[in-house]
């Protein structure tokens, strides 16, 4: 059971971090899509939250780059296929 505390108390670390980088880029982790925000947090867990956070930077900004054709919604969703495509490689599971 404490190692479950100690878990928890960790999320909540990674997640605080998380939370300061974010603004760098005039967003808020916490309103990001569910599951690019837990993609996010999970993989900051295991690399850290400023590897990860730049993980994210870099994604966007290559979209953004290949795709300057699309509207912002459209971006947001090639951003979310994305994360969910990579999100194996990114936290070492087996697809």
């Amino acid at each position: 059971m404490f190692g479950f505390f100690k878990k928890m108390k960790r999320a909540k670390q990674i997640q605080d971090e998380l939370n300061a980088l974010f603004p760098q880029i005039g967003m808020n982790f916490m309103h990001l899509h569910p599951q690019i925000h837990n993609i996010v947090l999970r993989h900051a867990l295991q690399d850290g939250a400023p590897h990860a956070f730049q993980t994210f930077v870099e994604l966007s900004q290559t979209i953004s780059e290949r795709h300057p054709q699309l509207s912002e919604p459209e971006k947001a969703a090639l951003l979310h296929e994305t994360y969910v495509a990579v999100a194996p490689s990114l936290l070492g599971e087996a697809r």
